[in-house]
């Protein structure tokens, strides 16, 4: 294994397409890669394997003197753990959500579930401005304000929002 946490180390590599991989950061199969673009320029990737055991990978950054190899850990380890939470850096919108949502229903439920959902959705969300807003987008109310609680001494309560007034 290369020892891409030194810096003369990553100086002395020749520049190539195939990334550089170091040793295994946490879990096997989660590498930290740097890819050697030219003399004085690189580049920092993540992979690992999914759930499929297909290979993943993720630019992280160049490398700079803000952004080394312990920030390029960090970074691979969010990723990595964002993956195991489902996140997957794919723009979904609401609305593929809720039908993802429809699909999981009829896989481990039942058509009927499936049915249900379906129609709550048609009913309430495919119509709506919502339905095209991104879920990375989407904030709940704690985290949009700095924390603080709706009603709490901070943060007077608030009312739903009209469904007119959706974005």
């Amino acid at each position: 294994m290369i020892e891409l946490h030194k810096v003369r180390t990553r100086a002395a590599l020749q520049p190539r397409r195939e990334p550089y991989w170091g040793a295994p950061l946490s879990q096997r199969g989660r590498v930290l890669g740097f890819r050697k673009i030219d003399a004085n320029t690189g580049s920092w990737i993540a992979r690992m394997r999914d759930e499929h055991n297909v290979k993943v990978t993720k630019a992280l950054g160049l490398d700079a003197p803000a952004f080394g190899y312990e920030e390029a850990c960090k970074a691979a380890h969010i990723w990595f753990n964002g993956r195991d939470g489902g996140i997957n850096g794919e723009d979904i919108t609401v609305e593929g959500a809720c039908r993802e949502y429809v699909e999981d229903r009829r896989e481990k439920k039942s058509e009927q579930c499936a049915r249900d959902a379906r129609l709550r959705f048609e009913r309430h969300m495919y119509g709506t401005p919502l339905r095209s807003i991104k879920l990375v987008k989407l904030r709940t109310p704690a985290s949009s304000n700095g924390g603080a609680k709706a009603g709490s001494a901070s943060q007077p309560p608030t009312a739903p929002m009209p469904r007119s007034q959706w974005p």
